[in-house]
């Protein structure tokens, strides 16, 4: 209540007062009887004065408090404001760096963007090299099976050539020679030859001495030239023992090296069919059937092991 309106309602109270105070006592009614204005008025200021002192309490807790929530409440603002701020430089520095982010991103997409075209410029470059090192390379494979072509048909090609009969007046013996079909030298020659004699009954009945140059210091090379022939002679035997056999048969078995290469060849063994032991300068035959040669083989076996070994083996 504001202090205005007390004031009003004093002054009423002692007006009223001031009226009946004026009457005598018996005309007076309930407590104004003994009333008395002097004793009202101070009574009114008394309670005048403590309900001021009460309003003016009530007040000074009530601005205090105000006062308080007031200044709580400016801290808060000013707290706020500094933390909008805090937020509003923080926000700032992330536009910032995101704006940097992206300038360095632009510059980095124009980066790879050069960098692709580069890139495509040097895959075409790479792509036409390719092209090329591929064609060369080719033309370079063709060219290299050209000469693979051409070694390998230059190799040396021994073969057994003119097997015959060689007979005078008192014995028999068997020839044959060597001659290189190819174009490189026939290095390293190794043979053995030997020749089995079969009576009328066509049972076998004797080996002839084996002809070799294993036991010879001297290497055997021939030239690649077909014009060129080495001559082997086997050792002599009494024509008159040789009268006694139907057939002979030449086993010849050898092996040499390409000079050029180092290669071993080692061709199959070659035999051949001799159908006279008086007719000199015959010819040996041959495409022996393959049922002599088992029976050759056999022959061998049971009764000459190394022989066996030397042309069936090795």
């Amino acid at each position: 209540m504001k202090i205005t309106y007390i004031i009003i309602i004093v002054t009423f109270i002692s007006a009223l007062i001031e009226k009946f105070s004026k009457k005598p006592v018996s005309e007076r009614r309930w407590i104004f009887r003994s009333l008395k204005l002097e004793n009202v008025t101070i009574v009114l200021l008394g309670l005048l004065l403590i309900f001021q002192l009460w309003d003016s309490r009530n007040t000074s807790a009530k601005e205090e408090k105000n006062e308080n929530q007031s200044e709580e409440t400016y801290k808060k603002v000013i707290t706020t404001h500094e933390k909008i701020n805090e937020a509003h430089i923080l926000i700032e520095k992330v536009i910032q760096n995101i704006n940097t982010e992206i300038q360095f991103t632009k510059e980095e997409f124009d980066l790879i963007g050069n960098l692709n075209k580069d890139m495509r410029g040097v895959r075409t470059s790479i792509e036409k090299n390719l092209k090329e090192y591929n064609n060369l390379n080719s033309q370079y494979e063709k060219q290299i099976n050209i000469e693979k072509e051409k070694i390998h048909n230059a190799k040396p090609d021994l073969r057994v050539t003119n097997p015959k009969s060689i007979i005078d007046t008192i014995s028999f013996s068997f020839q044959f020679t060597f001659s290189n079909y190819g174009n490189r030298n026939a290095d390293s020659i190794k043979y053995y030859s030997a020749m089995i004699f079969i009576d009328s009954t066509l049972n076998i009945k004797k080996i002839g001495l084996v002809k070799t140059n294993i036991s010879e210091h001297n290497v055997l090379s021939i030239p690649g030239d077909k014009d060129f022939e080495f001559y082997i002679n086997s050792p002599d035997i009494s024509k008159k023992e040789v009268k006694s056999y139907y057939l002979g048969f030449l086993l010849v078995k050898y092996c040499y090296k390409d000079d050029m290469t180092g290669i071993l060849h080692e061709p199959e063994l070659k035999v051949f069919k001799c159908l006279s032991f008086e007719k000199n300068n015959i010819q040996f035959g041959q495409n022996i059937e393959s049922e002599v040669v088992s029976r050759i083989k056999q022959f061998l076996y049971f009764n000459n092991r190394n022989y066996h070994d030397i042309f069936f083996y090795k």
